[in-house]
């Protein structure tokens, strides 16, 4: 009996059979060597980041630069410049919601997509962005259109991946500066800060102009101030500053701002450089800050008593009683022993004398009586020459009436407008002397002598209350002639009064004078500063940088001027 595997059929079905399968086993090898290769070109360890796992990379080469693919390969086309360069991500990797950034350029490096420095190689924009692109879905499309291209476009990137992203992160370095963080002082920062501002204000303008001019900085406990900023004076207004306090601590620089004004004369509701023994304040009401650099004698009884409806400062120190402070005689508070101001050597308006661009000016050089009227026109008439006489207006420009040599003036009316009035020798106010009805909040009147400003005789003011709406600055004294006169009214003073020295006003007047609140923070016009600071403005407020290689020991301590007394 024959065997069925021994028949000529059988044994060539067995050859087809075993031929088969050597053909199976070819294909299976042959399927899994590619597969092999394919798996170790796609490895991520291979190329030195096992945090990449892009699909999809485009990339453009400058022109002028070879191509880092091979030649047989296509490359997608270069994007432009302005224009972000994407990356795909599988939708299994989670991406920002936009990371489109400006594309960095470097001499020796491809143009690539500049990234924060917190992604680990290039920006990564999602589906949703890349849709709306047709530019970056071209060539996206170009760069998928093969399987082979896809793996030598992965292959050069990932190899240029960690040059890309060292050139992206010196440029961001070295062309964009550290962002500046913000933030509140504490209150102990403040108190701290706070005692530097006080030693920044016992300056004087002078040495703020110096360090701007010279743009030096000095130190004040270990604080280095710049004045990086400054306000030219005008008319109305004198020099402003603006000072930047810095320090360093732990590798940071912090830094805040302060702007500091120069405080002028007609600040003050009443100041006095010396006070007349002879004198005393019995029935004075002063509704803002007085001043007096020595010491003020004080009278107080059951049937009159001075009023202080502001701040007191004494530069001397005088003793007062415990009693005295507690018994509401300065309800807004007295301060004894503080610095002293000393009175400018000449309160004359020289800038405005020499170049009177701001107004017009108007000088004589005889004693000359100056009537105002509520229209804006003014009067003028020599007092040795009657018929040497003339007008003029004040609403077109300032009026500055400037006289020379001893020349003394004579004034009354109702001011309408801006006016200065300037005399070396003497002022004298011979009646009401007032801001035109309804003008008062346009018009500023400003007394200026390097003399002596006083009130005239009662014979020619006329009985009753004598009103004056004016800034008054006189360098030697202010005075009331005949104060011994009966009691005839009150003089009441809406404005400022500056005297080197006053002589009593009662019984003739009892003194009443408010404080211009125009002038707080802005002078009289053309009226002397003082020289010293106040603050007008303060950030409490940190800049935080880090430290931008300037040391701060560099900068000399400031000497604080000597008060004169």
């Amino acid at each position: 009996m024959l065997n069925e595997s021994s028949t000529p059929v059988r044994l060539a079905g067995r050859q087809l059979i075993s031929l088969a399968i050597l053909l199976s086993l070819s294909v299976h090898l042959a399927v899994l060597t590619a597969w092999y290769r394919f798996g170790m070109n796609n490895d991520p360890e291979n190329y030195g980041d096992n945090t990449q796992a892009s699909l999809y990379v485009s990339f453009s080469v400058p022109n002028g630069e070879e191509e880092t693919e091979p030649a047989a390969e296509s490359s997608p086309e270069p994007a432009p410049a302005t224009e972000s360069m994407p990356v795909l991500v599988p939708e299994s990797q989670s991406a920002p919601e936009s990371q489109s950034a400006p594309v960095a350029e470097s001499a020796s490096n491809p143009v690539v997509a500049a990234q924060p420095p917190t992604e680990p190689v290039r920006a990564v924009e999602p589906m949703a962005q890349l849709q709306n692109t047709s530019t970056v879905r071209d060539t996206i499309a170009e760069t998928a259109a093969t399987a082979d291209t896809v793996v030598t476009s992965l292959a050069v990137s990932t190899d240029a991946a960690t040059t890309m992203q060292m050139t992206e992160v010196s440029e961001v370095a070295e062309n964009n500066p550290a962002a500046v963080e913000t933030r509140l002082m504490q209150q102990a920062e403040i108190e701290t800060l706070q005692t530097v501002l006080s030693q920044l204000q016992s300056l004087n303008s002078q040495q703020l102009e110096e360090a701007f001019n010279s743009n030096a900085a000095f130190s004040i406990d270990n604080h280095q101030i710049e004045v990086t900023d400054r306000v030219a004076a005008d008319l109305t207004r004198l020099a402003s500053y603006e000072v930047a306090i810095r320090y360093e601590e732990n590798g940071e620089q912090f830094s805040t701002t302060a702007t500091l004004n120069e405080r002028a004369f007609s600040h003050y509701a009443k100041f006095v450089h010396r006070w007349d023994p002879l004198v005393s304040m019995s029935e004075d009401r002063i509704e803002g800050h007085f001043h007096s650099n020595s010491a003020v004698n004080l009278f107080a009884d059951y049937r009159s008593r001075p009023e202080f409806e502001g701040p007191v400062t004494i530069a001397a120190t005088q003793h007062i009683s415990r009693r005295t402070r507690r018994s509401g005689l300065f309800p807004a508070g007295v301060e004894t022993g503080v610095d002293a101001v000393p009175l400018p050597a000449t309160a004359m308006p020289a800038p405005f004398l020499l170049n009177p661009t701001e107004l017009q000016l108007h000088t004589v050089d005889h004693d000359t009586r100056l009537t105002f009227f509520p229209d804006g026109q003014y009067h003028w008439q020599d007092l040795d020459e009657p018929n040497n006489n003339g007008s003029g207006s004040t609403l077109d420009q300032p009026l500055l009436v400037a006289a020379t040599g001893s020349s003394r003036l004579e004034v009354s009316g109702q001011v309408n407008g801006m006016v200065i009035l300037f005399s070396p020798h003497q002022i004298t106010i011979t009646g009401d002397l007032v801001y035109a009805e309804n003008q008062a909040q346009h018009s500023q009147l400003t007394l200026i002598s390097d003399g002596n400003i006083e009130i005239a005789s009662q014979s020619v003011t006329g009985r009753g209350d004598l009103h004056i709406h004016a800034a008054i600055y006189a360098r030697q004294r202010f005075s009331v002639r005949r104060f011994r006169d009966r009691h005839q009214g009150e003089l009441y003073i809406f404005g400022a009064l500056i005297a080197g020295s006053l002589s009593a006003t009662e019984p003739r007047f009892t003194t009443h004078i408010r404080h211009d609140p125009r002038f707080a923070d802005n002078r009289a016009p053309a009226f002397p500063g003082t020289g010293q600071l106040q603050l007008a403005g303060w950030e409490q407020q940190w800049s935080v940088a880090p430290l931008s290689g300037r040391p701060l020991s560099g900068a000399p301590d400031i000497d604080r001027p000597l008060a004169d007394e």
